[in-house]
């Protein structure tokens, strides 16, 4: 756990440094999200944009697991995750161009809401890509509460777009995946 503020670097970090850690890790997120169930059949800006959210929703679980006790705080680690958030949310408008693949293709959560409400909806982006780059921050600074603190921030970020602008999700594909998916990456990572 964190003690005195100090920022412990974790093995994969010492050993690799936090850019090549990082590229690492969204490589090895981006095929691990390739192949899930959930993106079955999904093709083009609609596989995407899904990929992205997956990879934002993956270091959210694992900052939730640090923020519960569930795993061992490294501020590195969340500075990093963090910078993923802020990093996919910059690109959400541009996933999301007013064209039939985009709001109809074959999977897509879009609801019309988005290109109907879109100042709002590029508002919101905008609002969660800030709160990520808070976390960001937070990390070199804060201390555990700090970043709990920023974290509910950036949860009530994210909910606020999906409440609006993403259709609900029913049966087996309402299921988040397994916080073991995001926590397998990063072993592999490690070794």
């Amino acid at each position: 756990m964190l003690t005195s503020g100090n920022i412990a670097a974790s093995p994969l970090s010492r050993r690799l440094g936090t850019g090549v850690w990082l590229a690492l890790c969204l490589s090895l997120l981006s095929v691990v999200m390739y192949q899930s169930e959930a993106h079955e059949g999904a093709t083009g800006i609609v596989k995407k944009r899904m990929d992205a959210m997956s990879e934002m929703a993956c270091a959210m679980k694992i900052i939730a697991n640090m923020v519960k006790e569930r795993r061992e705080l490294d501020l590195n680690e969340v500075a990093v995750l963090g910078r993923t958030i802020a990093s996919r949310a910059a690109d959400i408008p541009t996933q999301f161009p007013d064209t039939a693949d985009s709001r109809t293709g074959q999977r897509t959560e879009a609801r019309p809401t988005i290109w109907e409400r879109w100042p709002e909806f590029t508002s919101r982006a905008q609002r969660l890509e800030e709160e990520g780059e808070h976390l960001v921050a937070t990390a070199r600074t804060g201390t555990a509460s700090a970043i709990g603190s920023q974290f509910k921030s950036l949860g009530k970020a994210c909910r606020s777009c999906h409440k609006d602008f993403r259709k609900k999700k029913k049966g087996p594909e309402a299921a988040s995946s397994s916080e073991n998916d995001c926590t397998a990456v990063l072993t592999q990572l490690s070794q």
